[in-house]
């Protein structure tokens, strides 16, 4: 099983931007949108740092990825989308970040959606997820 590392580099307010690293290379595969961290509650919270296991939802376009056991939370997804309203307390892939409507934003989540879908090989993963 491919192990990633999310590896958080940005934290404001209104978001934290991250990168999702090959664990062996250290090489990125795309970045990342979440919400800031508010104490893991649900919606508006990104989830704690920790090791989790990723589920490949084969045939679901809309939300490819799931993040198993996150204590306290249930449904966090890694899914498309580009500003913080999309979150719902999930991870977004981008391929660069920008502003849209004049918030921040990554852009290209669909592109980057299907690199790392690629990346894996629609499989399970294990996701590490690390603050900045």
């Amino acid at each position: 099983m491919k192990r990633l590392i999310l590896k958080r580099f940005s934290s404001s307010l209104d978001v934290t931007f991250g990168a999702v690293l090959d664990v062996n290379t250290g090489l990125p595969i795309c970045l990342t949108l979440e919400n800031p961290y508010k104490s893991n509650l649900t919606d508006i919270s990104s989830i704690p740092t920790g090791l989790y296991k990723v589920s490949y939802r084969k045939g679901d376009k809309k939300f490819p990825f799931q993040v198993l056991d996150v204590f306290g939370r249930s449904g966090i997804m890694i899914h498309t989308g580009n500003l913080e309203k999309h979150t719902k307390g999930c991870i977004l892939p981008g391929m660069s970040i920008g502003t849209l409507d004049g918030k921040p934003a990554v852009l290209s989540s669909g592109q980057a959606m299907d690199i790392l879908i690629k990346y894996v090989e629609e499989s399970d993963f294990e996701l590490e997820v690390k603050s900045c």
